[in-house]
């Protein structure tokens, strides 16, 4: 199953989920900053979601829900802080990027999480 193409600049692409900026903004800019984030590994240090699985809850059930929540609240909020830091314009998922010089963030995603 291939991944749809959410963004088709003149520079370069991005066929997945994006999870800080707009992708749009990256051909306003002179020197655009992208960085890529290994979401899976992030999720697994986020409390919530590593109480997730030890519970294993029914998915859509209300304890699932409630721990989702707060895991992607925490994913959101650690993405966030290290891209307003670093003056990122957009992150995106890793290898969803095409034709733009990209950082990885993941590492540092974590130890935001863990502050």
């Amino acid at each position: 199953m291939a991944t749809a193409l959410l963004y088709r600049g003149i520079s370069g692409g991005i066929s997945g989920r994006v999870y800080y900026g707009a992708p749009a903004i990256l051909e306003q800019v002179v020197d655009p900053k992208v960085s890529t984030v290994r979401s899976k590994e992030v999720y697994l240090a986020i409390p919530a979601y590593q109480t997730l699985l030890e519970e294993n809850p029914d998915k859509g059930s209300a304890r699932y829900l409630q721990l989702m929540v707060l895991a992607t609240n925490e994913f959101k909020a650690a993405i966030s802080a290290v891209s307003e830091d670093k003056g990122i314009h957009v992150v995106a998922e890793e290898g969803k990027v095409s034709g733009y010089h990209v950082t990885d963030i993941t590492l540092e995603v974590i130890k935001t999480l863990k502050k």
